[in-house]
């Protein structure tokens, strides 16, 4: 990863913790700044928004998740095994 790609995934893992924790109407540009260890101007470069950061978020959490479902489903060889796996890993 390249350092606008360390920035932009340290500064969505933060945001997930807090809002996560706070939610998104409590969670503040600056409560993810501060928890990122960025300036608030920081997040402002990369993000017009929290409500950009928190599009982020959801889709880093689909994109993991469709992984974790691809992976378990592709590693069983047949259609009952699969549809198995899929429901577990869903």
């Amino acid at each position: 990863m390249d350092k606008d790609e360390i920035i932009i995934q340290s500064i969505i893992d933060a945001a997930k913790k807090l809002m996560q924790q706070y939610g998104l109407s409590k969670t503040t540009m600056e409560d993810i700044a501060k928890a990122a260890g960025k300036g608030k101007s920081t997040l402002y470069y990369y993000f017009k928004s929290k409500e950009e950061i928190f599009d982020a978020v959801i889709n880093q959490e689909m994109d993991d998740f469709f992984t974790t479902v691809k992976t378990a489903v592709n590693k069983q060889v047949d259609a009952t095994e699969m549809l198995k796996a899929y429901m577990i890993a869903k």
